[in-house]
């Protein structure tokens, strides 16, 4: 049965977060109504959002701050508080509410990605830095704190009207990997092959040395290439992984990786035989949008059809532009909603959602999959040991369980020992894919 909403506003904003919150489209899940008498005599579910209190007490009571009546950026900062232990956002402290705070307004300032839209000071890639985001000052960046308040507005509907509201679908779990480099040591173009033995005697890199040479003599296997020991873990836990690929190159933030070889070919095809795939947009295409078009033939040579999912290289993405230029090229999945430098849920919820174009007030087709954490924010940035990344890891995954959310996560082929500074990551990944495979059971 859907959830009569009466409420004074509408808008796109309003229809869109509504939406949202109860899924599908206006009418099928939800109505919005502005007409009281209409609405007290609905018998099923009802929500009251307005600045006032419900005529009738068999109800949700939610207020409404007026803020999601807006339209238009301003330089703006919700102010915070905390109910039944928990954060909220558009506090309405004196009010009778069943929450007392404004959800819905909280919840688009957070999946709208408002604050950057705003001014910020750029990380050294041009990317939106976590530390700026009002969950990193606040602290609830690791808990996805929009699913979480979503969750309890349908277990107080279920309170007052059993059986009325559809619960949410249960919590799904997505493992993806990027592939920025099939192989560390094969495959490159001629002129690299000496380059690279010159680079590591000039570094006095050693161990790197003897790495390469036993590569290309036949006497230890890439270290890169870890495809057979992935497949082997996904067949045994019943897990799909979905792969994006980089297919730009050489550059100084975007190595080449063999694309043109008929081995990698080979290989990628082979790969999406029990796989998903997506693009891995270059560094680059966030200042070049022309190089998103040529990586697109790349794919479309390779694979015989256009992609559909796409994650940004080194998660470099601007708001609206990037996420315009994926629209504009046929892209419906983007996967590249979350922190390079701390893990957490950028968007304050860990479930898909289509994305809504701020300046130009409208939902798109384009949907957003958040994922909770990336192995190089744990190791590089954090600066984690195995031990410490586990800990991480189980935290937001137990987090995930508790706001009844989704579990993603995203790593990469070339996080595993022997490669340099990956001692003991292979545990992470196996604690990482056991989470991952219980999610959801």
């Amino acid at each position: 049965m859907k959830v009569l909403i009466r409420t004074d506003g509408h808008g796109p904003r309003l229809n869109y977060t509504f939406s949202l919150i109860f899924g599908g489209e206006a009418g099928s899940g939800f109505e919005l109504v502005s007409d009281p008498g209409a609405w007290s005599a609905y018998p099923g579910p009802r929500v009251w959002y307005g600045a006032g209190q419900p005529p009738a007490e068999a109800c949700v009571w939610l207020p409404d701050s007026g803020w999601l009546a807006e339209t238009g950026i301003r330089e703006f900062r919700p102010e915070t508080g905390e109910f039944e232990g928990k954060p909220v956002l558009f506090p309405a402290p004196k009010s009778k509410a069943t929450l007392p705070f404004d959800l819905p307004a909280m919840v688009f300032y957070l999946v709208s990605r408002y604050e950057e839209y705003l001014p910020f000071e750029p990380d050294r890639h041009g990317r939106f830095p976590a530390a700026q985001s009002l969950g990193f000052r606040e602290g609830f960046l690791d808990f996805p704190l929009a699913d979480f308040w979503i969750n309890r507005l349908f277990d107080l509907l279920e309170r007052r009207f059993p059986g009325g509201a559809d619960p949410r679908p249960a919590g799904r779990s997505r493992l993806t990997y990027d592939i920025d480099m099939p192989w560390a040591f094969r495959y490159r173009r001629w002129w690299q092959y000496p380059a690279g033995y010159f680079r590591d005697v000039l570094r006095g890199h050693l161990q790197g040395l003897k790495a390469r040479l036993a590569v290309h003599t036949g006497k230890t296997p890439d270290p890169f290439f870890t495809f057979p020991m992935l497949a082997r873990r996904h067949r045994e836990l019943g897990l799909r992984p979905t792969f994006f690929f980089l297919l730009a190159g050489p550059g100084k933030y975007d190595p080449y990786p063999g694309y043109r070889s008929a081995a990698y070919r080979t290989f990628a095809r082979e790969l999406l035989q029990h796989a998903d795939g997506g693009i891995h947009p270059s560094y680059r295409t966030s200042d070049r949008p022309d190089l998103l078009s040529l990586e697109l033939q790349r794919w479309q040579s390779i694979f015989g059809e256009p992609p559909l999912r796409s994650r940004q290289h080194y998660l470099r993405f601007r708001l609206p532009d990037t996420y315009r230029l994926l629209l504009g090229a046929g892209l419906l999945e983007d996967h590249s909603m979350g922190f390079a430098d701390q893990p957490g849920f950028r968007a304050g919820t860990s479930r898909p959602f289509q994305w809504y174009d701020l300046e130009a007030e409208q939902e798109t087709r384009l949907t957003v999959f958040p994922f909770a954490v990336m192995e190089v924010t744990l190791q590089q940035y954090l600066g984690l040991d195995p031990a410490g990344a586990i800990t991480a890891l189980r935290n937001l995954h137990r987090n995930a369980t508790e706001a009844g959310g989704d579990w993603a996560v995203l790593w990469h082929n070339s996080s595993f020992p022997p490669a340099p500074g990956w001692d003991g990551w292979d545990r992470v990944h196996d604690e990482m894919l056991n989470l991952t495979a219980n999610f959801d059971k």
